[in-house]
């Protein structure tokens, strides 16, 4: 079977379960360990961190809390849009089960 490498790259299914099989080989560690004295964390990720790998997981782990947020229903309630951003920041910065006991806050800005 031949399969051209930019065209495999495109093939979103099949970049799926490459990943899967990169998960399974490489093994997750939550905590740095090292291999050859040179740093990794995660599932054989190098470090340091290059800004563009951070960046990445930044929106990743933004994106996902954003979405645990909608389904409080929160968001439906803020209507300002520089609130809205301080609560994403402060959503990012504590967590989504801390920044929801703000009961007060919350409902002083649902007006």
């Amino acid at each position: 079977m031949s399969l051209e490498l930019g065209k495999a790259v495109q093939d979103i299914p099949l970049i799926g379960e490459v990943v899967e099989v990169l998960k399974i080989t490489e093994g997750f560690q939550g905590e740095q360990y090292l291999i050859d004295e040179k740093p990794h964390i995660g599932y054989g990720t190098l470090l340091p961190l290059t800004e563009k790998e951070a960046e990445m997981l930044l929106i990743s782990r933004f994106t996902s809390m954003c979405v645990e947020l909608s389904h409080s229903g929160v968001l439906v309630q803020v209507h300002d849009k520089l609130a809205l951003k301080i609560i994403l920041d402060m959503m990012y910065q504590m967590g989504v089960p801390n920044l929801l006991g703000f009961k007060k806050m919350f409902e002083h800005l649902a007006i």
